[in-house]
C-alpha cells in the first residue's frame, strides 16, 4: 500500500510542502478526498487524505484545535490544505498539534487544482493495487499447491513461513506473543479454538488474504487428519463404553477384539477418571473444550494400551501393563492439570476387566467430593468413599427434608456458603459478597423454613447431605 510519502514524491505534488506532522509520513493512503464541509472529521475515514480550502471553515485557532484531533482521532493519513483566497497560513499552534498527532499537514498553491491531486494519487493508488493482486494471485496458487505436498502439519506451516517471509505457526486463541503477531482463526468449528498465529511485521491487508486463504487450507488439512484420528478413537470408545458398563463378554470374540487394540485380558489395568468442571452439553463451545483435553490427555499418555472415552461426567482412561514402563502417572499429567486446573482427577489400583465395572460407579459418585487440580488415588480417598456410599433411601429422605424444602436459589446458595464455612457468617458474606446483616436476614428465613436452628451439629448434618447430594449430581 502506498503512503503519505509515496504521494508528497508525485510529479504533480512537487509545489506542496510539508509544514508538519513529518512522524506521519508512513501512513498508509487508501483513497484521497476532497472535503470543505464544517465538520471535517465527521465526513472522513481512516487512510484517507483529505483535501480542503478552508471555505466554510471560521478558520479560527478553535477551529485548528478541534480539527486536528478530530482527524487523527480518525486515523486520516495527512490534511492537504489549499492556501490563498480562505486560509493564508498555517498557525503555528496548528503546525505544533499536528506535529503531536502525528498528523502530516501539508499545503498547495491556491493555483493547483484538486482533481489534479486526487487524480494523481489515484493513478498510484491503482498502480500499486495491480502489481499487489498480482502478488497475492500467485502466492494463493502457491498456497494451494504447498497444502497437496505437505508431508505433515509442520511441512506445511514452514511453507506457510517461507511464503510470508515471517514465522508462522498454530497455536490456541487467546495465545499472546512478544511482540504481538497476527492471528487468523480456522474458520472450520471445530477448529474455531485455534488459530494461525503469523508473526511481525505487520501484514498488509493483501498479505492479510493470503493469511486467511493459509487458515483455510489448513483447517481442510487437520479435518482430515482428525477424521481418521477420530475414526480410531470411536472404535477404541466404543470398547471401553462396554467395559466400564459391564457390557464386555469374556468370549473369544471380544478379547481378539480387545487385544487389536493393544489390550490382553488378562492383565491388569488401571481406570482413569478426570472430570472437568463443565458437564458435557450440547453446546459447541463446552464440546469444543472436552474435545482439545482429550487431545491433551492422549499426548501425554501415549502408551499404544490405552482406551479413551468422553462421557458425561468428564474422560475415562482405561490403562494397561505398557504404563509401567513409562515415568509416574501423576507426573505424566502434570503437564495436564496445569492446562485445565480444575479438572479433577481419580485412579484406580490394578483391576481386571470383570472388576472395572462396580469400581467405575463408585468413582463416578465420588469425583465431586475431591478437591480440583490434582490426581487422588482411589485407596487413599477413604471420606469421600464412605459418603458416596451411604444409604440411599436414608440419605434421600434426609435431604427431602433439608436441602429439598429451600427452593429459592438465593436462599440455596445461602445456606451452601453458611454450611460449607461451618456457620461462620463473615465468610459466608464475604463469599456471596453481601451484609452481614444480609446473610442474618436469609438465615432467620432458612430457619423458618426448615422449623429449625441452624446451631453446630445441624450444620453438621447438612454438610454431610450436601456432600452426598454431589455424589448423587449428573
Amino acid at each position: 500500500m502506498i503512503t503519505v510519502r509515496d504521494c508528497l514524491e508525485l510529479e504533480e505534488l512537487r509545489d506542496a510542502e510539508l509544514v508538519a506532522g513529518h512522524s506521519g509520513l508512513e501512513h498508509p493512503v487508501r483513497i484521497a478526498h476532497v472535503i470543505d464541509e464544517p465538520d471535517v472529521a465527521l465526513w472522513t475515514a481512516p487512510d484517507v487524505v483529505v483535501l480542503t480550502t478552508g471555505h466554510n471553515q471560521p478558520g479560527t485557532e478553535r477551529f485548528w484545535r478541534e480539527m486536528i484531533p478530530a482527524l487523527a482521532g480518525q486515523r486520516v493519513a495527512a490534511l492537504f490544505v489549499a492556501l490563498g483566497r480562505y486560509i493564508d497560513a498555517i498557525p503555528d499552534e496548528a503546525r505544533a498539534m499536528a506535529d503531536a498527532h502525528a498528523l502530516p499537514l501539508i499545503t498547495l498553491p491556491w493555483s493547483l487544482p484538486f482533481v489534479t491531486v486526487t487524480q494523481a494519487i489515484h493513478r498510484l493508488i491503482v498502480e500499486d493495487n495491480r502489481d499487489t493482486w498480482a502478488k497475492v494471485s500467485e502466492l494463493q496458487i502457491r498456497v494451494t499447491e504447498a497444502a497437496i505436498r505437505a508431508e505433515s502439519v509442520d511441512h506445511l506451516l514452514l511453507t506457510f513461513s517461507e511464503l510470508l517471509d515471517r514465522p508462522v505457526q498454530l497455536a490456541t486463541r487467546g495465545t499472546r506473543s512478544d511482540p504481538p503477531a497476527y492471528g487468523v482463526t480456522l474458520g472450520s468449528p471445530e477448529l474455531r479454538s485455534w488459530q494461525l498465529v503469523i508473526g511481525p511485521p505487520a501484514l498488509t491487508s493483501p498479505e492479510q488474504i493470503v493469511a486467511r486463504q493459509m487458515a483455510g487450507v489448513l483447517a481442510v488439512y487437520l479435518l482430515q487428519q482428525k477424521l481418521a484420528r477420530q475414526t480410531e478413537f470411536e472404535i477404541r470408545s466404543a470398547m471401553l463404553d462396554r467395559v466400564v458398563q459391564g457390557q464386555w463378554r469374556d468370549d473369544a470374540i471380544q478379547r481378539q477384539r480387545i487385544r487389536f487394540l493393544g489390550f490382553h485380558a488378562d492383565r491388569p489395568h488401571q481406570l482413569l477418571l478426570l472430570a472437568l468442571p463443565d458437564v458435557l452439553r450440547l453446546d459447541p463451545d463446552i464440546t469444543q473444550r472436552y474435545d482439545e483435553a482429550r487431545d491433551w490427555l492422549l499426548q501425554v499418555i501415549d502408551t499404544e494400551d490405552r482406551l479413551m472415552s468422553v462421557t458425561a461426567q468428564g474422560l475415562v482412561l482405561l490403562v494397561g501393563g505398557g504404563m509401567a514402563r513409562q515415568a509416574p502417572l501423576t507426573y505424566r499429567l502434570a503437564p495436564f492439570f496445569e492446562r485445565f486446573p480444575q479438572t479433577t482427577g481419580l485412579v484406580s489400583g490394578p483391576l481386571m476387566l470383570s472388576d472395572i465395572p462396580p469400581i467405575h460407579q463408585t468413582m463416578v459418585k465420588m469425583l465431586p467430593l475431591l478437591q480440583p487440580g490434582r490426581l487422588h488415588s482411589l485407596h487413599e480417598a477413604l471420606f469421600p468413599a464412605l459418603i458416596a456410599e451411604l444409604p440411599e433411601d436414608l440419605m434421600r429422605t434426609f435431604v427431602d427434608a433439608t436441602w429439598g424444602r429451600i427452593r429459592d436459589p438465593v436462599l440455596f446458595d445461602t445456606l451452601k456458603s453458611y454450611v460449607l464455612s461451618s456457620g461462620r457468617r463473615g465468610e459466608a458474606a464475604k463469599q456471596l459478597g453481601v451484609h452481614r446483616n444480609t446473610i442474618a436476614n436469609r438465615i432467620e428465613q432458612i430457619e423458618a423454613l426448615l422449623g429449625r436452628v441452624l446451631d453446630g451439629p445441624f450444620l453438621t448434618q447438612l454438610d454431610l447431605a450436601y456432600r452426598w447430594m454431589l455424589t448423587r449430581t449428573g
